[in-house]
């Protein structure tokens, strides 16, 4: 499918494929605020078949991006294990002796988990809302922000 006649049903799909919701995008395209309207246009056949084409042209664009990086992650670690690099004096000056580069195979392996997937960081973010405080612990919240921007 080629790109769509009218402008604004063409931007509306590109918006909306960034995860914006269909009426931030409807009005992104040019529309007046009419969320009745973004969502009768979100069914159109021709809406349908475009966003599935641009997210199939997304996702193969990432698939290749995710493989390339994971090859160039090959590329690092062997030249990591097979290329020792020389072990230098206190002075800065080689000592005739070699070493495989093991802490940059390490980091090669970390980021190659990363890519695929099999290391997610997580960080656990506990929100509170501001009308469950105490004065006592509002006081308290506020320095440590204080603290931080200070800090920054």
């Amino acid at each position: 499918m080629a790109v769509l006649r009218n402008v604004r049903h063409e931007l509306f799909v590109v918006a909306w494929i960034t995860g914006m919701p269909a009426s931030q995008a409807y009005v992104k395209a040019g529309y007046k605020p009419n969320p009745a309207n973004a969502r009768r246009l979100t069914r159109r056949d021709y809406i349908i078949a475009r966003r599935a084409e641009l997210q199939r042209v997304t996702a193969v664009g990432v698939e290749t991006t995710q493989a390339s990086l994971v090859a160039k992650t090959h590329a690092i670690y062997d030249a990591a294990m097979l290329n020792e690099a020389p072990v230098l004096d206190r002075y800065g000056k080689p000592t005739g002796e070699t070493r495989q580069q093991l802490t940059a195979a390490s980091s090669v392996v970390k980021l190659e988990a990363q890519l695929t997937g099999h290391l997610i960081e997580r960080k656990d973010v506990l929100v509170r809302s501001l009308d469950d405080m105490s004065m006592e612990e509002l006081r308290a919240e506020l320095e440590k922000t204080r603290a931080l921007i200070i800090d920054h």
